[in-house]
């Protein structure tokens, strides 16, 4: 298996700021691959970071997931070969305040010394709106590696419970994390995929739902990361 999801961690803010940090430090090892989920509400502004207050600054997503009304946003981050720190604690921060922030971070380990790449190259961004239903799924992307771990991710709007995760309509392997107003899940593919992540929500209300893939190439039992491409769509109810 060419990746182990070694830690995740979840943390939510009700309250208006700037900057919203895990509680608990995490033991990140040279090579691993960082998963970044940041959510907020009430628009767009701002320059936003997630960071270890080191080395380890992710790189975000060309654009974020967004409704407009009531405006749900929903941004990746991603750190394709970390640098060693065993007391790392992440922050997600925006210049411009906002409330009811989320985020998540995820620690996969792949095998090492394989190459990170894109997979492939996220140059389109698909938004899709909606007032219907309490299934819930981003759109569709495409992976060609053969050794991937897609991620899939939701912030809603209000207060919900999460089930029946899923990537390219197969159960995920596990679900990483899970906040009331933020999940993510994730599954490994050994085979190439065209599929969207897919949620139940409690209760229909507006949402952003994403997928994001990496694949890895070369490298032994155990090591390191390449791919990723992240779409979103967005809905209410």
């Amino acid at each position: 298996m060419p990746f182990t999801l070694i830690d995740s961690k979840v943390v939510e803010a009700a309250g208006s700021g700037t900057s919203l940090s895990l509680a608990a430090t995490m033991n990140i090892a040279a090579g691993d691959l960082l998963v970044g989920i940041a959510g907020w509400l009430d628009g767009v502004g701002g320059t936003l970071a997630m960071t270890d207050g080191g080395s380890n600054v992710f790189t975000l997503t060309a654009t974020e997931g967004s409704y407009a009304a009531p405006a749900t946003k929903l941004r990746f981050g991603y750190m394709l070969s970390a640098f060693a720190n065993g007391t790392a604690t992440f922050s997600f921060t925006n210049t411009t305040s906002r409330p009811n922030r989320t985020f998540i971070v995820l620690q996969l380990r792949p095998n090492a010394g394989a190459t990170v790449s894109l997979d492939p190259s996220p140059t389109n961004y698909n938004y899709v709106s909606g007032e219907t239903g309490t299934t819930v799924q981003s759109s569709n992307m495409t992976t060609v590696g053969t050794d991937t771990v897609v991620v899939g991710a939701v912030k809603t709007y209000l207060a919900r419970t999460f089930s029946s995760h899923q990537i390219g309509d197969v159960a995920a392997d596990g679900v990483a994390a899970n906040g009331t107003r933020n999940c993510a899940w994730y599954r490994i593919l050994t085979a190439g995929m065209t599929g969207h992540s897919q949620v139940t929500l409690n209760t229909a209300g507006a949402y952003v739902v994403g997928i994001i893939g990496f694949k890895s190439t070369g490298g032994g039992a155990g090591g390191s990361i390449p791919g990723i491409l992240s779409q979103y769509r967005r809905r209410t109810a």
